[in-house]
């Protein structure tokens, strides 16, 4: 008996969920906004 979804099923789900984040900017800003996105457990 099958259990779950098919893996071929569960990989485009996942690549439909992928962001993509630019930071543009060096200064303090950049780094915090940086900083942030780099702490967040789900990027």
């Amino acid at each position: 008996m099958f259990m779950g979804r098919p893996q071929r099923q569960l990989n485009e789900e996942v690549s439909r969920m992928v962001t993509r984040v630019g930071i543009n900017g060096y200064g303090t800003i950049g780094k915090r906004v940086a900083d942030a996105v780099a702490a967040q457990s789900d990027m």
